[in-house]
């Protein structure tokens, strides 16, 4: 009886951390969905030269169809993006690095805290993909 009584008691402990398992891959996969997103808009921004408003709305639209529950107001370009032209380096024009910031908001995972009585009222948390590319477009 002594067994059964502290296994009624742990056993809902333990059940959080199979449970924060599973977010965990869930967060995992969207991470994942969003950096292969961001790699292709800017495969597509070496092409234009510069993140266009064509780019930029690929990309809202590709992660709201893979990220299910994602609006697009919670995709944020970094107004420091490079959204004018920059031209292949060599071409007497500045450096032909292409700057992006592109930040995502991310439920991160919690259902663990959450069945604790935790975390509830905690915020999305955004995800942000950052760096340089060289731009292809000659002038």
């Amino acid at each position: 009886m002594k067994q059964f009584i502290v296994l009624a008691a742990v056993l809902p402990l333990l059940l959080v951390f199979v449970v924060w398992f599973s977010e965990e891959q869930s967060f995992g996969l969207k991470t994942a969905a969003v950096d292969d997103a961001v790699y292709t808009a800017r495969e597509m921004a070496k092409q234009d030269g510069c993140f266009s408003p064509r780019v930029i709305n690929w990309l809202k639209k590709e992660l709201c169809r893979k990220i299910k529950g994602l609006k697009a107001e919670d995709i944020v370009i970094d107004p420091q993006t490079d959204m004018g032209t920059v031209y292949r380096a060599g071409t007497g024009r500045g450096d032909g690095l292409i700057y992006y910031r592109i930040c995502v908001q991310i439920d991160p995972p919690r259902a663990g805290l959450a069945l604790l009585g935790a975390g509830k009222n905690e915020k999305k948390s955004w995800y942000v993909v950052e760096g340089f590319t060289p731009s292809e477009k000659l002038p």
